[in-house]
C-alpha cells in the first residue's frame, strides 16, 4: 500500500474487534520485519486486530534514497493509523520501533490508548560505541555478522525456523535504511519531549540485555511518564518477540 508517498508493506491478522478491543499496531526492531511479530500475534489474533508494518528500508517495503529522519518513521505509522482508520489502538514498538513509537506518542495522537514499549532504544542517543557503530556498518550484508548479531541479541538458542528468519530479516535491511538508523536516528535526541505522554505505557525489558537495560529504560522513559511501568523478564535478553513471544504476548493483552 502506498504510505506517505512509498510503498509500505504491512500484515494483518485477527478479528477488527469492531471497536470494542483496541487494534494492535506493531513496530519491529533495527534489521527486523513485521515477521518478526509472528509468535506474539499468534498469541493474540484471537482476540485482537494485529497490524505489523514493515517500516521503510526493511522488509518488503520500498527503500527509498533519502528520508529515514525519526520523524519519517512516525510520520509512516501515522500514515498507517489513518490509512486503517484506527480510532482505537494500542501501539507495540521493539527497540529501534519502540523509539519511533515513543516519538509518535509524544504527537497526542487521537486514539492512542496505550503504548507498549519492548526493550526500546530510548529517546535520547543510543549506547553504543564508535567501534560497535562501524563494525555495524562495515559488515552488513553478510551473513557471518547477521547470524552474530542474532545470536547476540538473545539468551537462548532459537530454534532454527525462527533463527533463520531473523538472519534472512537482518540480510534483507537496506543499504541507505541501515546506514542512517545507526549514524543519525539512533544518535537523535527528543528526551526533553516525552514528559508530554500522558498515554498508559508499559515498558519490557530483557533482565539479560546489556545494551537496553533495565535501568537504562528506567531512568530514560519509566521515570519521565507519569503512567509508565516496568516489567523485567527474567532468562531473556533483547530479541523478546523472539526468545519471550508467549510472555510479550501475555503482557500487551493484560495490559491493554
Amino acid at each position: 500500500m502506498k504510505i506517505n508517498g512509498i510503498n509500505l508493506n504491512f500484515t494483518e491478522a485477527g478479528e477488527t474487534n469492531q471497536g470494542v478491543r483496541p487494534t494492535l499496531p506493531f513496530l519491529h526492531y533495527f534489521g527486523g520485519s513485521a515477521r518478526s511479530w509472528r509468535e506474539v500475534t499468534a498469541n493474540l489474533e484471537k482476540d485482537f486486530h494485529c497490524v505489523a508494518l514493515d517500516q521503510r528500508g526493511f522488509g518488503d517495503s520500498q527503500n527509498p534514497a533519502a528520508s529515514y529522519q525519526l520523524k519519517d518513521y512516525a510520520d509512516d505509522a501515522a500514515a498507517l493509523v489513518r490509512t486503517l482508520e484506527l480510532e482505537n489502538f494500542a501501539l507495540v514498538g521493539h527497540s529501534m520501533g519502540g523509539k519511533i513509537a515513543l516519538l509518535y506518542a509524544a504527537r497526542a495522537p487521537s486514539g492512542l490508548r496505550s503504548l507498549i514499549l519492548i526493550a526500546p532504544s530510548p529517546p535520547s542517543p543510543e549506547p553504543m560505541t564508535e567501534s560497535e557503530r562501524q563494525k555495524m556498518l562495515t559488515t552488513h550484508g553478510t551473513r557471518r555478522a547477521a547470524a552474530a548479531a542474532v545470536e547476540n541479541a538473545v539468551a537462548r538458542k532459537l530454534p532454527p525456523e525462527i533463527f533463520e528468519r531473523a538472519v534472512a530479516d537482518n540480510l534483507k535491511g537496506g543499504e541507505v535504511a541501515w546506514k542512517a538508523w545507526l549514524e543519525v536516528g539512533s544518535r537523535e535526541d527528543f528526551s526533553g519531549r516525552i514528559a508530554v505522554v500522558k498515554t498508559p505505557t508499559l515498558v519490557i525489558a530483557g533482565e539479560q540485555d546489556e545494551t537496553m537495560t533495565a535501568d537504562l529504560l528506567t531512568r530514560e522513559i519509566v521515570e519521565k511518564i507519569n503512567e509508565a511501568r516496568l516489567v523485567v523478564l527474567k532468562n531473556a535478553k533483547h530479541l523478546l518477540p523472539y526468545e519471550a513471544a508467549n510472555e510479550i504476548a501475555g503482557a500487551i493483552a493484560e495490559f491493554v
